[in-house]
């Protein structure tokens, strides 16, 4: 959990992450791309967040059936610093 807080707060933080359709994409050959998203608050209201791995299909971006898709909330977030890159 602290990777992926260090990962959204080196990425511009949880309110970049917030906005509609950003998300962060990791590329990493050969791993499959890495998708971490916003998918809205949890339960009791800190933010919930979706990590899973993607690979492309006739040009649209699929999600790794085969894979656990990781969904963690993430109260550590909101306290993490943000960082803005020009």
């Amino acid at each position: 959990m602290k990777a992926v807080a260090k990962i959204i707060a080196g990425y511009s933080g949880l309110e970049r992450l917030r906005q509609h359709g950003n998300y962060i994409r990791l590329d990493n050959p050969p791993y499959m791309r890495l998708v971490v998203e916003y998918i809205g608050q949890g339960p009791r209201d800190p933010p919930a967040i979706s990590v899973a791995p993607y690979y492309e299909q006739n040009g649209d971006a699929m999600r790794e059936s085969g894979a656990r898709v990781a969904r963690w909330i993430l109260a550590v977030v909101k306290s993490a610093p943000s960082h803005h890159f020009a």
